[in-house]
């Protein structure tokens, strides 16, 4: 039991987004807060286990000779420092507590990692796999639902927003996940895996059809087009047909079981990608966008205090409103952290994604990269395409996979240098 104790509690953090199945919900106006919540208590357990094994020296050394974690630690200084110009002190200690939580989370996850050394790898890509199904069945259950049982015809709807209270959100969520699965089934040898690898990602691209979110179809092919070219070095063609293949079986399974009265909505949604400003989602976030670099041209430095922005937004967005509907968000992560806590704190948080993507470009450049260096360049790659569009360091689903990522790349960037 001693020795899975990590082990349980790391996968304790990782499926945390589940708390939604367990109804706690109903205790919040947010899911997000009872989801902190619990990883606080895990937070807790896993400070005493640490504690109890006398790993309190080896905590403070490892902890402060990782960059990436001394950069959240700094982010997290700057968001302190921006009390100084918040208006709603009370939002920003809510905000804080809850970076304040990601960061202990982040800490204690590498530690336990550290634990269990070189099965950590392997214990992400289970991970990150077992998710995937979770998530992919939990959207497409609920089409067969709708669909079937309550007989409603399938349009882009709240019902079928997964584990996270926004469609987008629980489509990037999966699209996360995807690097890992092609890792399956280029690289799992057992034919039984190869077959699992195939039923995951029919289930995953499914998933993403049925929620049709145009910023994730974009990720997914990002994801989808870098992988083929950086993995792909002999018999191109043929992996690419596989592949291909799998996402054109999932596209037209989706179109003829759940859209069939408009089996042309994955196209229809493709086809409306793009920057025009007739377009009211895209013109949405273009306002959002320049009244977050106007705040930012206003306070670059202390910015408006951290968990200001939803009431910043109503003094630029007061005129248009809509039935009283408040951007919370400015749908970009860098803009609205720019905006809060100032381009310097920015910096750091920006270095959180970026750091590790330059340095697994370097090692893809270099020929020196492992399989894993891909996967965790093809994750960030999503989570930057994520946080220009949408706010997942906002939510614990996405924010958590950041965390996992973050370390799976401490991990091997370590056996890298050390080989």
């Amino acid at each position: 039991m001693k020795r899975a104790l990590p082990y349980i509690l790391i996968g304790a953090y990782f499926f945390s987004f589940i708390i939604k199945e367990w109804n706690f919900n109903i205790l919040a106006y947010d899911r997000l807060y009872p989801q902190v919540f619990f990883i606080s208590l895990i937070n807790l357990i896993s400070l005493l286990y640490i504690i109890n094994n006398r790993l309190t020296e080896y905590i403070i050394k490892k902890l402060f000779s990782n960059k990436l974690i001394i950069a959240y630690f700094i982010f997290l200084i700057f968001c302190l420092i921006s009390f100084l110009s918040s208006n709603n002190i009370s939002e920003s200690v809510i905000v804080f507590s809850t970076f304040a939580t990601f960061f202990i989370s982040l800490s204690l996850i590498y530690i336990l990692s550290l634990i269990i050394k070189k099965n950590f790898i392997s214990y992400c890509l289970i991970l990150f796999a077992s998710a995937s199904f979770i998530e992919s069945m939990s959207v497409i259950i609920g089409a067969y639902d709708l669909r079937f049982i309550q007989n409603v015809n399938i349009e882009r709807t709240l019902d079928l927003r997964g584990f996270a209270a926004n469609i987008n959100i629980s489509a990037f969520s999966i699209v996360y996940k995807i690097p890992f699965l092609m890792y399956m089934l280029y690289r799992l040898e057992s034919a039984r895996l190869k077959w699992l690898s195939y039923i995951l990602l029919i289930s995953a691209f499914s998933a993403l059809f049925l929620l049709l979110s145009r910023g994730a179809f974009i990720a997914m092919t990002v994801s989808v087009a870098l992988f083929m070219l950086i993995y792909f070095k002999r018999n191109y063609v043929s992996k690419a047909i596989i592949l291909v293949s799998i996402i054109l079986i999932s596209s037209i399974s989706v179109q003829n079981i759940f859209l069939t009265e408009n089996k042309n909505q994955i196209i229809d949604r493709v086809s409306s990608i793009s920057i025009d400003r007739s377009d009211d989602s895209v013109n949405e976030r273009l306002s959002y966008y320049s009244h977050a670099l106007e705040s930012i041209k206003k306070n670059p430095i202390l910015g408006i205090g951290i968990g200001n922005w939803k009431i910043k937004s109503i003094e630029y967005a007061g005129r248009s409103m809509k039935a009283y509907i408040i951007p919370y968000h400015v749908h970009n992560d860098f803009l609205q952290i720019g905006a809060e806590i100032g381009l310097i704190g920015l910096i750091f948080y920006i270095f959180l994604v970026i750091y590790p993507i330059l340095i697994c470009i370097n090692q893809i450049l270099k020929k020196e990269h492992n399989d894993f260096h891909i996967i965790v360049l093809l994750v960030l790659i999503s989570y930057f395409i994520d946080s220009m569009l949408n706010f997942p360091m906002s939510r614990s689903i996405t924010h958590m996979q950041l965390i996992f990522t973050i370390i799976l790349f401490n991990h091997i960037h370590k056996s890298t240098k050390h080989k």
